[in-house]
Parts: structure tokens; sequence; C-alpha cells
């Protein structure tokens, strides 16, 4: 299967490549996505950067007397998807370019997790964001963190009935948010260097999202620096 991409196909190093460590005539790649490691010589980690950066054919790339030496170590890269064809580049690139959420490791109050065709009042989504303001720096951090404080506030339910309880306001001696449901959508998704427009319009999209699920939306933490004309 390998074989037939490293001929049939344009190939192009992933963008998900990074070195582990360097030796006197060896490197070690791993792939940052799915942690697969490979040791490569020098001499084939240069060529690979020289030929693959950009999309290539294995047979105009490759010195014909070079072929034969080095298409079974081109067909593992392909085999642990180091190299890519053309067309699985393009379909990742496309799958970057829609995605729109990351998963958090928790999640507001304790409170469940967005699933498809999930229904609640309220939904969560965390900005972990701090380049709108250079004095604010860390507080990307802060969606996070403030779902881990939450957690001594966690979200129970009415055994009978299955609705949420509510908590008790002290200053006013009564209950807030009873009955309202909560999901956590997770944060919203960064790709490093995009610029803030397209972040912005990622959580535009979201936003507009919740709202088409009959849902009021909450945002939280990030830092973002707007300007209103006068």
């Amino acid at each position: 299967m390998a074989g037939d991409k490293m001929f049939s196909s344009r190939l192009v190093l992933s963008t998900k490549l990074a070195i582990e460590s360097i030796g006197d005539n060896r490197i070690v790649v791993f792939h940052t996505r799915t942690l697969s490691r490979l040791e490569l010589t020098k001499s084939l980690y240069q060529f690979l950067c020289n030929k693959f950066t950009g999309p290539a054919y294995f047979h105009d790339a490759v010195p014909p007397h070079l072929a034969e030496k080095i298409s079974g170590q081109v067909a593992l890269l392909i085999e642990k998807g180091f190299l890519l064809t053309e067309e699985q580049d393009d379909e990742l690139a496309g799958q970057l370019l829609e995605r729109k959420l990351s998963v958090s490791s928790h999640s507001l109050f304790n409170s469940q997790v967005q699933r498809d065709k999930m229904r609640a009042d309220v939904s969560v989504v965390g900005v972990p964001y701090d380049l709108g303001n250079g004095v604010a720096a860390g507080a990307r951090k802060a969606p996070d963190e403030i779902r881990v404080c939450s957690y001594d506030y966690d979200c129970h339910l009415d055994f009978f009935t299955g609705k949420p309880l509510g908590w008790i306001d002290v200053e006013q001696a009564e209950r807030i948010l009873e009955g309202v449901t909560i999901c956590d959508w997770g944060n919203i998704w960064f790709r490093y260097g995009e610029s803030p427009e397209a972040i912005f319009k990622r959580i535009g999209d979201v936003c507009d999202e919740i709202i088409e699920a009959r849902s009021f939306p909450l945002f939280m933490g990030g830092t973002i620096q707007l300007h209103f004309p006068l």
C-alpha cells in the first residue's frame, strides 16, 4: 500500500514533525500527533527537507541510483504518516480549517459536556487567548482555571426530577439558576500564527451555533482588545 502511494502520488512532509534528538550521524524525529518515532541518518533527513517540503513525485525527487536504496525507508515514512500524499495533506488542512473547538479536561461546575444534538439553557465556551492585551499575559489559562475553581460548586441535580438544583445566594436568601441546564462546549481552538481576524471569526461562528441551538452563550477567559470608531 505504501509502495503504491510512493509512485502514484506526489508526497509532502507532514507539518506535525519535530526533532527529538540529534546525534553524531543520527536524528530522531517524531510525529507530534501520533507520537510515532523514527531514527534517520542526517543525510536522509537533509534529503527529505530538501525534496519534500513541497509536494513532489518520488521518481522526480530521487536520483535513479538512490531509488532502490531508500525506497524501503520512504515506504516506512509513508506508513508512519511522516510523508503524506498531496491528497492527505489537503484533507488534513481542510480539517484544521473547519475545526472550531478543543476539548477541555474540566467542565464548568462539573456540568455535562457538549455532545451532538445536546440541548441546554446555557452553553459555556472558554477563550484561552491573551494576545489582545500585553499587560494580561497568561490569561489564556483562565478558562480552565475557572473550571477547576468551579468544582467547589458542583451542579447537582434533583433526585426525582433530574433538573439542576441551582445554588443558594446567601445575601438574597434564595436559590439562583434553579432548573437552568448548563453544558460545556470546551475551548475555542487556536492555530499557531493565525491572524486575530480568523480567531474572532471562529468565536463568532461558535456563538452563532449556540444561538441557533436556542441556548445562551457564555464565553469566559482570555483578553480581547477591541477598537471602536469614535
